[in-house]
C-alpha cells in the first residue's frame, strides 16, 4: 500500500510543476506530503481484532513434558468426576457397553476385588461368562431405571432389563430385573454387587418378533 501511494505523489508533483511561481509550487508540494504523511498515520492504526491481542495469539504453545500431562489430565479428571447420578449412569452404561461386546477386560475393571453376583464371587461368575460368550451373540441389552439411590460414596440402583441375544441361530430375549451396588474408589465407581432375576425368556423370529 505504500508503494502505491507513493506512485500517487508522484503524479501530484507533476500537476503541481503548471504553477507560475517556484514559491507556490513549494508549497503545494509541502502540503502534499503533510496530506500523504497524515494518510500514513492513519494506515498503521491497528484494526479492531475480536481474537484480542494478536501477538499473544501468534505465540507458539508451551512444550509440556509427559509428567505434567499426566498431571493435568489428573486435574482434568477430577473435575469432572464425581460421585452423583450421572457418573452413576456412566458407570452403569459401561458395564451394558461391555457386557454386550462380550468384553472381559473391560468387564474385570468394572468391578471390585470382592465384588459377588447373586451371592457368587466374580471369579467365578467371569469363567460362566467366558463360556456364555462363546456361544451367545448379544444383539442388545436395554435398561430401564427405576430408582437410584446415593448415599455418600456408596450407590444402589434399580432396573427391569430386556437382552436379545442369538443362541444356535435361534433369536431369544430374556426379561427380568437387576439391582446393581457400587461404591466410589480412586475418582470412579466399582460394582460391588450384582443381583439379577430373569422372568421370562421368550424365542423370537427373524425380526425380533
Amino acid at each position: 500500500m505504500l508503494d502505491k501511494s507513493k506512485g500517487e505523489l508522484s503524479k501530484n508533483t507533476i500537476i503541481a510543476k503548471d504553477l507560475p511561481r517556484e514559491t507556490e509550487r513549494n508549497k503545494e508540494i509541502t502540503n502534499v506530503k503533510k496530506k500523504t504523511l497524515s494518510q500514513r498515520k492513519d494506515q498503521k492504526k491497528p484494526k479492531p481484532c475480536i481474537s484480542g491481542n494478536i501477538a499473544e495469539n501468534n505465540k507458539k504453545p508451551t512444550d509440556l513434558s509427559e509428567k505434567e500431562l499426566i498431571e493435568l489430565a489428573s486435574i482434568g479428571n477430577k473435575k469432572n468426576n464425581s460421585p452423583d447420578k450421572s457418573s452413576v449412569y456412566t458407570a452403569i452404561s459401561d458395564y451394558i457397553f461391555a457386557y454386550k461386546n462380550r468384553d472381559m477386560k473391560k468387564l474385570g475393571s468394572l468391578f471390585h476385588v470382592h465384588a459377588k453376583e447373586n451371592g457368587v464371587s466374580m471369579d467365578k461368575v467371569f469363567k460362566s461368562y467366558q463360556e456364555n460368550f462363546k456361544v451367545l451373540n448379544i444383539l442388545a441389552y436395554d435398561i430401564k431405571f427405576n430408582e437410584i439411590i446415593l448415599d455418600n460414596k456408596k450407590a444402589t440402583v434399580d432396573g427391569d432389563f430386556i437382552i436379545s441375544f442369538k443362541n444356535e441361530d435361534v433369536f431369544k430375549k430374556s426379561y427380568g430385573d437387576i439391582n446393581w451396588k457400587l461404591t466410589w474408589s480412586n475418582n470412579n465407581w466399582l460394582i460391588n454387587e450384582i443381583r439379577y432375576n430373569v422372568t421370562s425368556t421368550k424365542v423370537q423370529d427373524d425380526f425380533g418378533r
